[in-house]
This record gives structure tokens, C-alpha cells and sequence, in this order.
């Protein structure tokens, strides 16, 4: 198993749009995303590079991965709940983060068969990730 950390506030990444050439015709245009989110992957994948400093492994992964991902966010002014049942959405964090992990952990983000998501309050934003090759 692989663990790391990622500091600072997590970002968010979009889904794909359609957009329209010039002919009419509709295309899948993807999300690619503010300067924030382009930081904050690159944070994720330097942090995953440092943490495979020193593994042996061949790395990107070729098989089933397994991956788990807190999102620790930043206590609010005024606590409601234990939990942050708030925005950001869960999947829109992971999905920044399967992105900017494909091609250093793993080739693509389709070889994730086991996804463990939790979002917590903490007193320092961080993302912490733990990675497990499977099989």
C-alpha cells in the first residue's frame, strides 16, 4: 500500500459538455477546468511521485487498483453537523483526483475497481490517499 498527503483545499472537476462545431454537428467537449483545479492536480500528482520515490514497483499500474480518499475540509464558521453533508460533491472531488492520477499510479482511471470516498471536518484542509494495487 501507497499512503500520501496532499495539502491545501481540494478542487472540484466538472463533468464533459456538449459542444457544437461550426457545421452543427455536437462533440464531447471536456472539462479541463480553472487554474485552481490545474494546481491542485498537480499538487495530487507530485505528492504521488514523491510517495513512489522509493517503491520498486513499475509504476503506472497496469492491473485493478484499489484507491481510498479522504477529503479532510476545513471546519466551518458555524458547525451544523458532524458530518460535511455540504458542497463540494464527493464524486466531483474524486474525479479531480482519478484524473490527475492517471498515468503516475495507474495507466487509466477505468482500472479502479475498488473506490473508498469519506469527507471529514479537519482543522487543516487535506486530501490523503491510499493506493493498493490489486491481484
Amino acid at each position: 500500500m501507497i499512503a500520501f498527503d496532499v495539502p491545501g483545499v481540494a478542487v472540484t472537476q466538472g463533468s464533459h459538455r456538449i459542444g457544437w462545431t461550426k457545421r452543427g454537428r455536437a462533440v464531447v467537449v471536456p472539462d479541463q477546468g480553472s487554474a485552481r483545479l490545474r494546481e491542485y492536480r498537480s499538487r495530487v500528482r507530485q505528492a504521488a511521485r514523491a510517495a513512489l520515490w522509493n517503491d520498486r514497483g513499475a509504476f503506472p499500474m497496469a492491473g485493478p487498483v484499489r484507491l481510498e480518499v479522504v477529503f479532510e475540509r476545513r471546519f466551518p464558521k458555524r458547525l451544523r453537523s458532524a458530518h460535511p453533508a455540504t458542497r463540494p460533491d464527493l464524486d466531483k472531488l474524486a474525479r479531480a483526483v482519478l484524473d490527475a492520477l492517471s498515468g503516475v499510479l495507474y495507466r487509466d482511471d477505468g482500472q479502479v475497481v475498488e473506490l473508498v470516498l469519506s469527507k471529514l471536518w479537519a482543522t487543516d484542509p487535506r486530501t490523503v490517499i491510499r493506493f493498493e494495487p490489486l491481484g
